[in-house]
C-alpha cells in the first residue's frame, strides 16, 4: 500500500491511456479496418472530411465550391495530410490520419483526469478509467470522427478554466486562452456551443464571461471567418440552418435508444438493449450527485461544479439533436467520466475509510479488467464489417478519371480521388447536400419527393462524369426519381459489380460495389 500512496495524479492517467491506445490499435489489426472502410453507419464520415481536405489543398473552398456541413477546422486539422498524399497517396494519408485519431483519443484519456486533478488522486485516476474503459470507444477511435477533436480542444479549454495550482476558477488572461481554445471546439463542430455556455454559466460574472467570449469570438473569427467572407449565404445556409432544420428520414433514435448511447450501456454485449439499465446508471449518478454536492457540509469545488454542469449542459443538449449515431455519445461521455471521478472521490472523502485498502483495489482493478474485455469484444464485433473494395475500384477506373461516389472513402483508399481534376463536379458529402438542398431532410426513398432543383444538379454533375460508383444500384444517396433513373440508365451502364464477403459472415450480409461508366467509355 505505500506504493499506491506514492501514486501522482498523473499515473493512473497515463496508463489509462496505453489501454486507449491498446484498444485503438486492436481495432486496426482487423482485417480491413487500417486500410479498408467499415460502412455507412461507421466509416462514412472519415471519407467527407478527408475529401474535404483533399479539395482545399487542391484550390477548391469550403462552402463556395463544395457542400460540407460542419464548420471548416477539420479541413484544416487533415490538411497537412491531404498535401502528404500527393507524395504517399490519399490511401496511406488516410491511414496516417486514422493513427492520429487513435492518439487524441488517448490524450483526452490524460486530460480528463487533469481537469479534475484538483480533487486528488482518486478522482484523477476514476476519471481516466471511466473514459478509456467507456464500452463505445470503438465508436469513435478507428477512424477519422469530428467528436475526439471536438473533445481534445474543449478538455483544454476546460482545463484553462481552472487554475493549475489552486483549482479554482481562473482569471485573466487565461480566461481568454480558455475561451479560445473552446471557440477552436466550436470550429470543428457547433456543438461546443454547449461547453462555451456550460462555461458561461459557471463563470457568471460578467467581466469574467467577457474575458471568456472575447476568446471564443477570436478563434472563430480567424477560423471560419475567411470561409464566411467567400461565401456567407452558403456557410450560414451549410453550417447553421441545415443543421437547425434538419430531418433526419435515415436514422431515427427513441428516447431510451438515446439513454443507452448517452450512459455506454449500448456497448456491453450482454446489456446493449437494456433501458432500465441505463436508467440505473443515470440515477446512481444523480443520487452521488446530491450526496456529495447537496448534502455535503461543504461547498462544492470549482472543479466539481464546472465537470457537473458540462455534463449536465451536454447531455441535456444530446437531446435537441434530430438524429443520434453511436459516436455522438462520445461528446457527452467525457464530462461523465470526470463527473464519476469527482463523484467517487467525494463519497469515499464521507464515508470511514476502511482497514480494507488491499481488496478495494484488487476489486477494482477487477471491475477495470472486466470492463476492458467487454469493451474489445464490443470493438471486435464492431469493425467486423470493414473490408476494402478499392484493388476491384482502381482496376477498373483509370487514374485522372472524374468520378462521383455515394460513399467517399472508398475512391481516397483506392487512390482514385478526383480533387485536383478541373471540370469533375465537387461532390464531397452525398448524405450532407441532402440536409443543404433537400429541404433539411437526410437520405430517403418514400415521399415526400425530391426538391426538383436538387435532381437536376445531380443531372448536371453526372453529365460531367466518367464513372459512378454506388452501393446499392441506385443509391438513395442520389435523388434518383423517375426522371433521372430513366436519364441514368440511358447515359450510363454497368461496367462491374464487386463483391466483398463481411469476415466471419457478420450479419449473414455481402458488400457489392456497382460501378457505372458513360456510355462512350
Amino acid at each position: 500500500m505505500d506504493r499506491l500512496r506514492n501514486l501522482t495524479t498523473w499515473h493512473v492517467p497515463v496508463f489509462a491511456a496505453l489501454l486507449a491506445l491498446a484498444v485503438g490499435a486492436f481495432q486496426l489489426a482487423h482485417p480491413h479496418v487500417f486500410g479498408g472502410e467499415l460502412g455507412y453507419n461507421l466509416g462514412y464520415d472519415d471519407g467527407v472530411y478527408f475529401g474535404a481536405a483533399l479539395r482545399f489543398v487542391h484550390g477548391a473552398a469550403p462552402y463556395r465550391d463544395f457542400t460540407i456541413v460542419h464548420p471548416p477546422g477539420i479541413v484544416y486539422l487533415l490538411s497537412p495530410f491531404a498535401l502528404l498524399s500527393n507524395v504517399i497517396g490519399s490511401r496511406h494519408a488516410l491511414e496516417l490520419a486514422r493513427i492520429l485519431t487513435i492518439a487524441v483519443t488517448a490524450l483526452n484519456v490524460v486530460l480528463v483526469g487533469h481537469l479534475v486533478r484538483s480533487r486528488g488522486r482518486v478522482a484523477a485516476a476514476v476519471a481516466s478509467l471511466a473514459l478509456a474503459a467507456w464500452p463505445l470507444t470503438a465508436a469513435i477511435d478507428r477512424t477519422v470522427e469530428l467528436e475526439p477533436y471536438l473533445v481534445l480542444f474543449t478538455l483544454i479549454g476546460a482545463n484553462l478554466l481552472l487554475d493549475r495550482h489552486t483549482g479554482r476558477l481562473a482569471t485573466g488572461r487565461r480566461l481568454v486562452w480558455a475561451g479560445i481554445w473552446l471557440g477552436v471546439a466550436f470550429d470543428l463542430k457547433v456543438w461546443a456551443a454547449l461547453p462555451i455556455l456550460a462555461a458561461v454559466l459557471v463563470l457568471h460574472r460578467p467581466k469574467a464571461v467577457v474575458r471568456f467570449l472575447g476568446g471564443v469570438a477570436l478563434a472563430v473569427a480567424v477560423v471560419c471567418g475567411p470561409f464566411f467572407a467567400l461565401a456567407p449565404r452558403a456557410f450560414w445556409h451549410d453550417v447553421v440552418a441545415d443543421q437547425l432544420g434538419r430531418h433526419d428520414t435515415f436514422v431515427t433514435t427513441t428516447l431510451g435508444e438515446r439513454l443507452r448511447l448517452l450512459t455506454g450501456v449500448s456497448g456491453l454485449p450482454g446489456a446493449g438493449t437494456s433501458t432500465v439499465l441505463a436508467v440505473v446508471v443515470l440515477a446512481l449518478i444523480l443520487a452521488a450527485a446530491v450526496y456529495v454536492f447537496v448534502l455535503s457540509p461543504v461547498r462544492p469545488a470549482a472543479a466539481d461544479v464546472l465537470v457537473l454542469v458540462l455534463w449536465l449542459v451536454i447531455a441535456l443538449g444530446m437531446f435537441a439533436s434530430a438524429g443520434f449515431f453511436d459516436h455522438y455519445a462520445y461528446f457527452p461521455a467525457v464530462p461523465m467520466a470526470a463527473v464519476i471521478g469527482v463523484l467517487v472521490a467525494g463519497v469515499r472523502r464521507r464515508l470511514p475509510r476502511p482497514r480494507l485498502g488491499p481488496v478495494f483495489v484488487a476489486v477494482a482493478a477487477l471491475l477495470v479488467t472486466v470492463v476492458f474485455v467487454e469493451q474489445v469484444r464490443f470493438a471486435h464485433r464492431y469493425v467486423n464489417e470493414a473490408s476494402d473494395p478499392s484493388a476491384g475500384i482502381r482496376a477498373v477506373i483509370p487514374s485522372g478519371a472524374c468520378v462521383v461516389d455515394d460513399f467517399p472513402t472508398d475512391l481516397i483508399l483506392a487512390d482514385r480521388y478526383p480533387a485536383g481534376y478541373l471540370g469533375c463536379p465537387q461532390v464531397v458529402d452525398p448524405f450532407g447536400l441532402f440536409l443543404a438542398e433537400d429541404d433539411g431532410r437526410t437520405p430517403h426513398l418514400e415521399p415526400p419527393a425530391f426538391n426538383l432543383d436538387f435532381v437536376a444538379q445531380w443531372q448536371a454533375w453526372l453529365e460531367r462524369t466518367d464513372y459512378v460508383v454506388l452501393r446499392i444500384p441506385y443509391s438513395d444517396f442520389v435523388p434518383f426519381n423517375p426522371d433521372l433513373l430513366k436519364w441514368f440508365a440511358a447515359n450510363y451502364h454497368l461496367v462491374t459489380q464487386l463483391h466483398d464477403e463481411y469476415p466471419d459472415g457478420y450479419l449473414d450480409k455481402a458488400k457489392d460495389e456497382f460501378i457505372y461508366a458513360r456510355n462512350n467509355k
